[in-house]
């Protein structure tokens, strides 16, 4: 499988496409992956797939508008992802491309323990990864109300229902509104998110009130008015991604990484885990979370935070 020839690539793609269908993947976003990726298999022109040509191919997409590149970005790694998994005895073509085109966002997983194994996931990123690189950048309240749910598990209804009071001094820590109006303490161990939360915090300049207010800074806006956001930012991706798969995301990554049950439960607010006791020491959860962050991304590791408080929110 080292020469990838145009005839080779075609088999390989509906090989891939045959995977994603069997993993339950949504029949748009299979079409599209198939749409664009054949792109990739007509520049090859029968030759080897490399990281160059890959990075080549990528190059050639700059005349696309932004979330058209985006879109094209997703297949591609998707796919390389899932051909790493097939080739374990070549260099990893997902990882040189992310050496060449380093991106924030795309999830980095930890090696294997000593003695151990673990099952990586090829398609681990989920369609809705796509659409929060459509947020423009200027869209600050997006990207942290999309970036709670997606990288804290934060259900939508938390997400709009949070005060500014909710956010401890340093942001490091939220008095989650829950279900039943049961609150928990959730732990910001994503730089992003926690850089966001201190900024937001600062530019609407409010010690009370609503975190994401409308007209009134008491009451939030409306959670009509943030899913048709979602909704234009997955229609410019070009995938099929509801909301609430955001917070699924990050239950399958803690899952996948090993974080015991209860913390998962404790963080996300679940009472359906089987977990033996709802009193894990918050420091100890929060180291777990810490270490699990910077194995995933590496690049945020000695980057200064504000300090962690060991106590409760």
């Amino acid at each position: 499988m080292a020469i990838v020839t145009t005839m080779d690539f075609d088999r390989l793609l509906d090989q891939y496409v045959a995977d994603l269908i069997d993993r339950g993947r949504r029949p748009a976003t299979v079409r599209g992956y198939r749409t664009d990726l054949r792109k990739l298999g007509q520049s090859l022109g029968g030759r080897e797939l490399t990281a160059e040509r890959v990075t080549r191919h990528l190059a050639s997409l700059t005349e696309f508008a932004p979330a058209t590149r985006a879109r094209h970005t997703a297949a591609l790694r998707s796919f390389l992802r899932w051909y790493d998994a097939r080739t374990p005895g070549r260099p990893g073509l997902l990882r040189l491309l992310d050496g060449a085109s380093p991106r924030r966002d795309t999830p980095t997983h930890p090696s294997p323990p000593a003695g151990g194994s673990t099952t990586t996931d090829p398609h681990a990123d989920c369609d809705g990864d796509a659409a929060l690189r459509c947020i423009p950048r200027q869209a600050d309240r997006d990207h942290l109300f999309f970036g709670l749910i997606r990288r804290l598990g934060l259900r939508p209804s938390e997400a709009l229902n949070l005060r500014v009071e909710d956010i401890d001094r340093s942001a490091r820590h939220l008095d989650v509104p829950g279900w039943g109006g049961i609150r928990r303490r959730v732990y910001v161990d994503d730089l992003d998110v926690h850089l966001r939360l201190l900024n937001w915090r600062e530019a609407i300049g409010r010690t009370s009130g609503a975190l994401f207010a409308g007209e009134n800074p008491e009451k939030p806006v409306s959670y009509q008015a943030m899913a048709k956001r979602w909704d234009r930012y997955v229609r410019e991706a070009a995938v099929v991604s509801h909301l609430g798969d955001l917070r699924r995301a990050h239950l399958a990554e803690l899952t996948a990484g090993g974080i015991p049950a209860s913390v998962i439960a404790q963080r996300l607010g679940l009472r359906n885990l089987p977990i033996t006791s709802w009193s894990s020491p918050a420091q100890d959860s929060d180291q777990l979370l810490d270490a699990w962050h910077d194995a995933r991304h590496p690049a945020d590791v000695g980057k200064p935070k504000s300090p962690r408080r060991t106590s409760g929110a």
